[in-house]
């Protein structure tokens, strides 16, 4: 890109960045790059965009389109919202009104990873998802604290919810940070729904903040939280009833199923899966599993593991090492 529409593009973002700490850094590159010449870092943020697709948006936690931060977290509701609405006025029309003119509830988890320098964080972008929802007057869920990915799409059912959004990157490395969505019947969007979105997020009056967001206000729903991990243990434990735990349990006895248990090695490797899989595992009346240590708490730097993903070589070692010294038998 030309130096000159480069520094232009990049004046536009700033002057739409809620960010002080993202505008911070994109003002000491453009003075950087004015004195040097060197315009390679402005081009790496500003010469292209990050795309709404399927799986929703990933990318690394820093500032310009390109990646994913504050003002891409309001541009993306706002064109969600303009989607949602123009979606279901389309549906309300071919049903003859049946639906009653409501949108369900949004219901929005988040994990834990952040990039502390420039104030970005999952639950930020959480927070900043509520507020852009509540001042379009959608009724909106913020889960409280980290949640694992499935009590997103559980409480769209649960609860009939107009979609789902789960801030979290997944196994990607600890830079990147990403925005899951999931429509009304629970699932990940699926085409068209998502050129739908992208085009509805890059309509003018969507590309700059709608209004000032003020996210300190932005608060969790502690209760609406408890009383859907309630019910999402529930269903688990109601699902007993037809599978082989159950026939063992019911032909030998629960000691007998206990005995004969093998013994679990599990890592959540510095995810926030540690304290549900607990709870699941008691569920089901299982002996506690053996966790890794050095790998069961949330750890946005990922310390031990450089890419959290089970299927890349060497991110079990970990593991394997843990069973093999305590006996495991599954990991």
């Amino acid at each position: 890109m030309d130096p000159t529409l480069l520094k232009n593009v990049a004046l536009e973002w700033l002057s739409n960045d809620p960010s002080p700490e993202c505008r911070s850094l994109i003002q000491s590159l453009l003075t950087t790059a004015e004195s040097s010449g060197d315009y390679s870092a402005l081009s790496a943020m500003f010469s292209s965009r990050i795309t709404f697709g399927t799986a929703g948006l990933r990318s690394k936690m820093f500032p310009g389109p390109s990646n994913i931060n504050d003002l891409i977290i309001i541009q993306t509701a706002q064109g969600l919202i303009t989607y949602l609405k123009s979606y279901h006025g389309r549906l309300e029309g071919k049903l003859g009104g049946q639906l009653g003119g409501q949108l369900g509830p949004a219901i929005i988890g988040y994990d834990h990873r952040k990039n502390p320098e420039l104030n970005i964080s999952s639950k930020r972008f959480g927070q900043i998802t509520k507020a852009v929802f509540t001042h379009h007057s959608i009724p909106t869920i913020l889960l409280d604290g980290y949640v694992p990915t499935p009590l997103v799409p559980f409480a769209v059912k649960e609860l009939g919810g107009c979609c789902g959004v789960m801030v979290t990157a997944s196994h990607n490395p600890k830079d990147d940070n990403g925005y899951k969505l999931y429509w009304s019947d629970g699932c990940q969007i699926t085409e068209p729904h998502d050129s739908g979105i992208q085009s509805s997020i890059m309509q003018p009056e969507n590309l700059k903040p709608q209004r000032s967001y003020d996210i300190d206000l932005v608060s969790t729903d502690v209760d609406s939280t408890s009383q859907l991990l309630s019910s999402y243990y529930l269903k688990i434990k109601e699902g007993m009833s037809s599978n082989i735990y159950s026939s063992l349990t019911s032909k030998h006895g629960p000691s007998f199923v206990k005995s004969s248990s093998p013994k679990f090695v599990y890592t959540s490797m510095h995810g926030v899966g540690s304290p549900y899989v607990t709870r699941v595992f008691s569920s089901y009346g299982l002996p506690s599993f053996m966790a890794v240590p050095s790998q069961n708490d949330p750890d946005p730097e990922f310390r031990t593991v450089g890419f959290p993903n089970p299927e890349e070589k060497g991110a079990l070692d970990m593991a394997v090492k843990h069973a093999d010294e305590n006996g495991g038998d599954v990991i």
